[in-house]
């Protein structure tokens, strides 16, 4: 009995069917993505229906694919290497929405801060200043001329403040917005990334949520039965800290000289010391994925409870800034009613 020989598309449906998964995580990438490189990678998840691998995929359109992130190739590649790609693209997505949501919280507190500042106090520091350059001013300086009264030292100051201290004040304040705007966008990636950390309430979290970020990273790559070299290596794909991808190049050359993992992250800062414990216990029992992934939470929950301190403490402290110079503005009003008073007894 002769044999049907198969159709021309068998190999090419075998692969289909083991490539349904991975299309799975890349539809699942997919809805978490801008509109733009939604529909791009769509079309990749396409071609992975199709039979083609993970590579050929993204070099059959390279000019469309070229709109996907760099991030978003590598953690569909990170899927592919997974015997679970859309377990690992989950962990992958969930790990980055619950820092996310962190910095959401943080930065919507600092941008009610900023906006309420410029709403509020940038006004009164400009009437402080049109009030003394107007008014004050002129009615200690006829008292003066015609020698009308005594004025009090506190008096003078307040004149001082109203002429020099207000408009210096909101001169640095609109500075240094500006300044750091244009450092911002002159600025690369990596120099921007350097300075944030130096700032005292910023650098800290941003410090935080990138270790998390790289350590989770790190975990997933290395559960999916990459050597601890290649795994390092894919961190600097997956990472969006132009810092961290630096130090996962050095992190390899240390690794690739018979360096720990842990010995080599206790020579650099960008990474908290307090998770290299956790490191070298991972290396010491051989589970180092699970220690990772113990480190990353550690330090999330630390973030999580900063950044809640932070949404409470900085609107507080930013209505007592509001209040005091509310306050100054009142007793403006007061100085400036008791220095008309003694133009009009001066006068009599």
């Amino acid at each position: 009995m002769s044999q049907v020989p198969p159709p021309e598309n068998a190999p090419l449906l075998v692969s289909s069917s083991a490539n349904q998964s991975l299309v799975s995580a890349a539809m699942l990438l997919a809805t978490t993505l801008s509109q733009r490189e939604e529909v791009h990678l769509r079309r990749i998840a396409e071609l992975l229906s199709q039979g083609m691998t993970i590579d050929q995929a993204l070099s059959h359109d390279a000019k469309k694919v070229r709109v996907v992130s760099l991030t978003s190739v590598a953690a569909l590649k990170l899927a592919a290497s997974s015997a679970e790609p859309v377990i690992a693209m989950s962990r992958w997505i969930e790990n980055r929405a619950r820092g996310k949501r962190v910095w959401q919280r943080f930065r919507s507190a600092v941008g009610y801060s900023v906006w309420v500042s410029l709403g509020t106090i940038v006004p009164l520091l400009l009437l402080q200043w049109g009030w003394g350059v107007f008014i004050y001013s002129p009615l200690l300086t006829m008292i003066r001329e015609f020698g009308l009264s005594n004025i009090p030292v506190h008096f003078e100051g307040l004149e001082w403040w109203m002429l020099r201290g207000a408009p210096a004040s909101l001169a640095l304040y609109i500075a240094a917005l500006v300044a750091v705007g244009l450092f911002r966008i002159l600025s690369g990636p990596l120099a921007w990334s350097r300075f944030s950390r130096a700032i005292p309430v910023l650098g800290p979290m941003q410090q935080w949520t990138s270790a998390a970020w790289w350590m989770k990273d790190l975990s997933l790559l290395l559960e999916s039965e990459q050597t601890l070299p290649a795994a390092i290596a894919g961190t600097s794909q997956l990472g969006h800290d132009p810092v961290l991808i630096e130090l996962s190049e050095e992190l390899g050359r240390e690794i690739a000289s018979g360096q720990t993992l842990a010995a080599s992250i206790g020579r650099f800062s960008e990474i908290p010391g307090s998770v290299i414990p956790l490191v070298s216990l991972g290396e010491r029992q051989n589970s180092l994925p699970a220690q990772l992934m113990c480190g990353a939470e550690i330090l999330e929950a630390r973030l999580e409870a900063w950044a809640e301190f932070l949404s409470g403490t900085l609107p507080t402290i930013l209505l007592m800034l509001v209040g005091l110079v509310a306050f100054g503005l009142l007793y403006q009003s007061i100085a400036m009613g008791q220095v008309m008073m003694m133009v009009i007894q001066g006068l009599t």
